[in-house]
């Protein structure tokens, strides 16, 4: 599961729960493709080369069984990628948001190298069986129409699901200024 991403210096890297080998072993990966080819590949209908990052190397096939490593430390290891990335202009770094499931909290992360991130704050913490997946980065305001880009001053969207039942969502924001 996953669905953030970035783009940096040609490359897409997708950010992902990736396992090692099994479920209960889940911890937050990065693996990246030439843009390019990534394009150009869905043009053609078919899934190009995709590699994991592992100790300090871009070498492990992104569909293999060999897990890549982690990127940032976990607290929980409930940490969860169901998220959305951004690059700040204020900070000169990648944004990235990470929720982690029953621990009920909204974390956000940065990173300059869209490799190694650094917990920065706590965005939210839900009551007791919430969850804050599917965050996005909106800034109506900002630099780039997608909110891929966002500046100094943002938002971040997102529900709190009740983990146990999903009939019902209830939207947040939180309003991020960067000094």
């Amino acid at each position: 599961g996953g669905g953030a991403y970035i783009v940096k210096d040609d490359y897409l890297y997708i950010y992902y729960n990736d396992t090692d080998p099994a479920p209960s072993n889940r911890h937050p990966a990065v693996a990246r493709a030439r843009l390019d080819d990534v394009l150009d590949d869905a043009l053609e209908h078919k899934v190009g080369q995709w590699m994991k990052y592992n100790n300090g190397k871009w070498d492990i096939p992104g569909l293999s069984d060999i897990a890549g490593s982690t990127i940032f430390p976990l607290e929980s290891g409930w940490e969860d990628l169901h998220s959305d990335a951004a690059w700040c202009t204020a900070l000169g770094k990648y944004l990235l948001t990470v929720q982690t499931h029953l621990e009920n909290r909204l974390l956000l992360f940065s990173s300059s190298d869209g490799v190694a991130w650094t917990q920065e704050a706590v965005v939210d913490v839900a009551a007791e069986n919430e969850m804050q997946p599917y965050s996005t980065f909106v800034d109506f305001d900002g630099p780039s129409d997608d909110c891929h880009i966002v500046d100094g001053d943002f938002y971040l969207y997102y529900p709190r699901k009740d983990f146990y039942n999903h009939d019902h969502d209830y939207m947040y924001r939180r309003h991020i200024t960067v000094r």
